[in-house]
């Protein structure tokens, strides 16, 4: 009798764990990254900026290449190159672009276990910002675990402002012009 108990309960706690509802964006993780002007404060606009290890090199993945070619941050490269979050203007008003509505106009890269070895695990990773106007120095920035984002958490930076400001990579450039 005791067995059948003990059956019937691991049976009713495997059914009710196989139904339970997953983050869609179970084991993604995001790297934001704020550039401003350091006259201005305002964002930077058509930056090129890559994921690179602690010589500068950058990271590559086909994993990038491959996904998520129809979300606005896809750079259509194998380089782990972050692209801008912008609004996209539809018949004259503002329609998000999918599928984040938080960081508008900042920098974004996916980074997953499988296309990013390691996750910055001794701290020595950079992002490396490049302006191809030439108005910005190039510059190499570090950043720390903390600043990769798990798109699945108790921390939502979904909806709290200070929570994302809290993460992101904050960069300011100086004007070589």
């Amino acid at each position: 009798m005791k067995l059948q108990y003990f059956v019937l309960i691991i049976h009713l706690l495997s059914a009710s764990y196989s139904r339970a509802q997953h983050c869609g964006w179970d084991s993604a993780y995001l790297i934001i990254v704020d550039v401003r002007d350091s006259v201005t404060g305002k964002i930077i606009d058509g930056l090129k900026i890559i994921l690179t290890d602690s010589a500068g090199k950058p990271y590559t993945s086909e994993w990038n290449l491959n996904n998520y070619k129809n979300y606005n941050i896809y750079q259509g490269t194998d380089t782990l190159q972050f692209g801008q979050n912008h609004i996209k203007l539809k018949n004259g008003s503002a329609e998000m672009q999918y599928p984040f509505s938080f960081g508008i106009d900042h920098y974004m890269l996916f980074v997953y276990p499988n296309n990013y070895p390691g996750f910055n695990a001794d701290n020595t990773d950079l992002i490396h910002i490049v302006d191809p106007t030439g108005n910005y120095a190039a510059k190499s920035y570090p950043f720390s675990f903390n600043n990769i984002l798990s798109l699945c958490t108790s921390m939502s930076i979904w909806r709290d402002k200070a929570v994302l400001e809290a993460r992101e990579v904050k960069v300011i450039l100086q004007r070589i012009n």
